[in-house]
């Protein structure tokens, strides 16, 4: 399954899905997520975990927290990861300092302007189907993504947002960007032992990557 997936947030001044009292919505922070995307044939593929072509891995976030003047959507890209950062924030209970994840109040109360395009967001698929396995590994860092695909053995570059649907690989066209996203990518999986084993855990040393909003 994709265990992580850039999400654009959404926030709501409404009472979401809590059915709550009045009461006790004024003290229910809401949060509506979707653990992955789905394909519908895009590149070939249907349902998900296949890939992490964008329709795979773009998730549903949406956002209210009672009382807080929240600004209507945010596009900058965040992790799904980053929901828990968020709840001990609201919670009041101290952050963890091991994680590389980012609270995203921030976001919530200013936009886009405290967003990092410099960011790395990682990305990993391993499912198995029968007898094929499907196993990716990808970072997105500003419009660009790579995806390393070792099922197949190939290594592709995509800009997201000239072209969404990843239809054109950019490799040949933008090697330094594509170099220095694939020595990225190596140096993750390699911290994170994803060389080696695809289950272990994914924990990240705070300051090798770009500071969190409110740091």
């Amino acid at each position: 399954m994709t265990t992580t997936a850039p999400s654009t947030i959404a926030t709501t001044r409404s009472g979401g899905c809590s059915r709550r009292s009045t009461s006790g919505r004024t003290r229910t922070a809401t949060i509506l997520f979707s653990d992955h995307g789905e394909l519908f044939g895009e590149h070939g593929f249907t349902n998900h975990g296949n890939t992490l072509f964008q329709p795979d891995v773009r998730s549903v976030l949406l956002v209210q927290v009672p009382g807080l003047k929240q600004v209507q959507t945010v596009t900058s890209p965040v992790s799904l990861v980053d929901i828990e950062p968020t709840i001990l924030m609201l919670a009041g209970a101290p952050p963890d300092q091991k994680t590389h994840a980012w609270n995203l109040m921030p976001f919530l109360t200013e936009g886009d302007k405290v967003g990092n395009p410099t960011r790395p967001l990682f990305l990993y698929s391993d499912l198995t189907k029968g007898m094929v396995r499907h196993e990716s590994r990808g970072v997105i860092v500003g419009p660009y993504k790579v995806i390393r695909d070792l099922s197949t053995g190939t290594i592709e570059m995509f800009d997201v947002v000239a072209d969404p649907e990843e239809r054109v690989d950019v490799s040949a066209k933008h090697p330094t960007e594509r170099a220095n996203l694939g020595a990225v990518l190596e140096a993750w999986e390699h911290e994170t032992s994803l060389h080696r084993n695809i289950s272990a855990a994914i924990p990240m040393m705070q300051g090798r990557y770009p500071m969190r909003p409110g740091h």
